[in-house]
């Protein structure tokens, strides 16, 4: 669980990088300077950020990956079959 936990929060990170690189093309010109001068503030920022992903991806994957949710779907099905919450046709 743990490495798929680690997978989301990756990919989810590598989105809101691409996204901030799309809306931040003015800065180009200024990467060494920022990377110079900023560097360690930026990297702790992402560092945190990651950290900040984490417990939602964490969050998704227990729900989604629960062996004992995935035991009781047939019961809901059977059980909303009885009700008849889905009218018939």
């Amino acid at each position: 669980m743990v490495t798929n936990v680690f997978f989301a929060t990756t990919i989810l990170f590598m989105a809101a990088g691409f996204f901030l690189l799309d809306q931040c093309r003015f800065l180009i010109p200024y990467k060494a300077l920022l990377m110079e001068r900023y560097g360690a503030q930026i990297l702790l920022f992402a560092a945190v950020l990651f950290i900040i992903f984490m417990p939602p991806s964490t969050s998704a994957s227990a729900n989604f990956c629960s062996r004992k949710q995935a035991a009781s779907w047939p019961t809901l099905k059977s059980s909303f079959a009885q009700a008849r919450v889905f009218p018939k046709s």
